[in-house]
């Protein structure tokens, strides 16, 4: 699925994303953690879509997408695309990983050179909301 029909899938509650990724009450998640955030309800299918979706109280929290094959873009051209970030922060992904923060458009994107390590898009939120709630602080680098 690539990014712009899975940016309109953001918003949808549980309930409509466990019906278009076709899966039973069974499947989902219950329990599951992303970040800081604990107490949520995930959603995966991988032969519908790929990414992983996570709610919170059945409304959504983030859909995290990892595999940069699957995203189809460089990190050059999915930056040039979203423009300047409202910051840009380390990310997980390793030492010379950035994480370019886009709050206002629910989206953030983490980037290796020109490779695009992960992205995640949720609800519209301010900066401090997402480091609150998303952000994950990567472990200190051992010089």
């Amino acid at each position: 699925m690539d990014l712009r029909k899975l940016h309109s899938w953001r918003d949808l509650p549980l309930v409509e994303v466990v019906r278009r990724l076709n899966l039973t009450d069974e499947k989902i998640m219950r329990g599951a953690e992303y970040a800081s955030t604990t107490g949520l309800d995930a959603l995966h299918n991988p032969d519908v879509c790929e990414a992983l979706f996570f709610f919170r109280h059945g409304g959504p929290f983030v859909i995290y997408l990892s595999d940069h094959k699957l995203i189809g873009k460089t990190a050059r051209a999915l930056l040039a695309e979203l423009g300047e970030p409202e910051t840009v922060l380390r990310s997980r992904a390793g030492d010379h990983s950035a994480q370019c923060i886009y709050p206002a458009q629910g989206f953030a994107v983490s980037v290796t050179d020109d490779k695009v390590d992960f992205v995640e898009l949720f609800p519209s939120t301010t900066l401090q909301q997402y480091r609150d709630t998303l952000y994950r602080e990567p472990a200190p680098m051992i010089a």
